[in-house]
């Protein structure tokens, strides 16, 4: 379990906010700004420091976006707490904790993560209001907010660069609390722009998912077998990682938060489920199969 969670937390949670560009919907003020934005918006080289609140922790982490033989890859370097380098690229994170060999993870979240955001799931899921003019690293940004159409997500604002369409600053909300926060506190651009971020990967079929439809989440990426299993889901904004791996033991179901992300395990039928991703207890639930009856 807490590999699980060490795998979310803090580095991968900025996978999903930072390699992307800001496209993100059509129709409307705010939408069509970002269409406007998204015109510019291509796979950039860059370094930038960013600092990363999650409830009461912070971290700051240097990420820098290279051209590797024609491909955007993508480096994190933790500079608070212990020391951890992932690098992703082609769907694989490498994990670097400093002693021993490193670590290489499949992650759905690497899978989908240097590529275009979906724009037709973010508009079913959210009204796009446009903000107020801004600076953040020195640089005009443009305000955007994202208000849920129902309870299975969080509200999010983010700031996004008039130049590049990246997002240097976020925000993930519920009601009047801050629950996440991410700012780049300097963003280096390494020349123009080199190569157009890919359209969303090919998904696998919805079939592969034996649990129950959340409204607004796509399944996006699976790997795994029969033995342990990740499926991804996303509503174009916020992700959802769900597990599934056998146990030979029935163990009590557990339930933990940290900032905007929680995490339900349950054990049924001789698996253990375990939900996790930035997203309010009821999209959680949705995920989890029935507990047993007593």
């Amino acid at each position: 379990m807490e590999r699980l969670k060490s795998m979310r937390k803090p580095l991968l949670c900025l996978l999903l906010t930072l390699a992307a560009p800001a496209v993100l919907a059509s129709g409307g003020e705010g939408e069509a700004w970002l269409e406007r934005v998204s015109e510019r918006s291509v796979g950039y080289v860059y370094n930038a420091t960013v600092v990363l609140t999650s409830g009461p922790e912070l971290a700051v982490i240097r990420v820098s976006q290279s051209l590797q033989e024609g491909k955007l890859q993508q480096t994190f370097v933790t500079l608070t707490g212990k020391p951890q380098t992932l690098i992703t690229a082609e769907g694989v994170v490498q994990r670097d904790r400093g002693a021993g060999p490193p670590e290489y993870l499949e992650s759905p979240l690497a899978a989908g993560s240097l590529q275009k955001l979906d724009l037709e799931a973010i508009g079913r899921s959210y009204r796009v209001l446009l903000g107020s003019s801004d600076r953040v690293a020195g640089r005009p940004v443009r305000q955007v907010h994202f208000q849920p159409v129902d309870d299975f997500r969080y509200a999010r604002h983010a700031w996004i660069d008039n130049e590049t369409g990246l997002a240097l600053r976020s925000a993930v909300v519920a009601g009047d609390q801050v629950l996440e926060q991410m700012v780049i506190a300097d963003l280096q651009l390494s020349g123009a722009a080199r190569s157009a971020l890919p359209e969303t990967a090919n998904r696998p079929d919805a079939s592969v998912w034996p649990g129950p439809a959340v409204p607004g989440y796509e399944l996006r990426a699976m790997v795994g077998g029969a033995a342990h299993r990740h499926w991804l889901f996303s509503d174009g904004l916020g992700a959802i990682s769900v597990f599934a791996e056998q146990v030979d033991e029935v163990r009590p179901d557990e339930r933990w938060a940290r900032g905007a992300t929680q995490g339900l395990t349950r054990s049924v039928a001789g698996m253990r489920w375990t939900v996790l991703g930035e997203a309010p207890t009821s999209a959680l639930e949705a995920f989890l199969p029935s507990p047993p009856s007593s």
